[in-house]
């Protein structure tokens, strides 16, 4: 789920996304929703039964097929525990891709 907010603050939207290529500094953000460049995001999303919510921005996007657009967003302000959690999954999902 991502919650995107108008410029100057105010309530959030909420869209369905689906997030990919997840590293410490941001992701790829899949969604059929128009969102403009630059525009703060909040993601919520579960890694290992834990809720993990983070704010980030959008920095480019572009048309990925009909109606599908993928978003780069950078992550903003991460506390160090979201780090951790993060990085401990993506050693983890690394080291079963090595094993395969």
């Amino acid at each position: 789920i991502a919650g995107v907010g108008p410029r100057g603050g105010g309530p959030l939207k909420r869209y369905s996304v689906v997030l990919n290529d997840l590293s410490l500094n941001g992701s790829l953000m899949v969604s059929k929703a128009i969102i403009p460049q630059r525009s703060k995001v909040e993601l919520v999303f579960t890694i290992d039964d834990k809720e993990v919510i983070l704010d980030g921005q959008v920095v480019r996007c572009r048309l990925l097929s009909e109606n599908v657009y993928g978003y780069g967003i950078r992550f903003i302000d991460m506390n160090d525990m979201d780090v951790n959690h993060i990085c401990q999954y993506l050693f983890r999902k690394q080291k079963e891709a090595l094993e395969i």
